[in-house]
């Protein structure tokens, strides 16, 4: 028997799911670029950015798919 179901573990990526994660990876990668400064304004920045990441999200308010939070766990965790 042929179905013409899509999988489900295939997922694809729109513009609003998108901003959230290139924003999410451009703050790990410039946290981890300025980790041996030993100044505050690097950890300010980055704590900055990650709530500006989870306010996006919120704002966004794409109610994600069941059981489906990494988004708001993973900026919860950081903070």
């Amino acid at each position: 028997m042929v179905t013409t179901e899509k999988p489900a573990y295939g997922m694809r990526l729109g513009a609003r799911e998108a901003l959230p994660l290139l924003s999410f990876v451009l703050a790990l990668c410039l946290a981890t670029l300025t980790l041996w400064i030993p100044a505050y304004w690097p950890v300010a920045v980055f704590e900055i950015s990650t709530f500006l990441i989870a306010v996006m999200v919120l704002v966004l308010g794409r109610v994600p798919a069941r059981g489906k939070y990494f988004p708001l766990y993973a900026l919860g965790f950081i903070v």
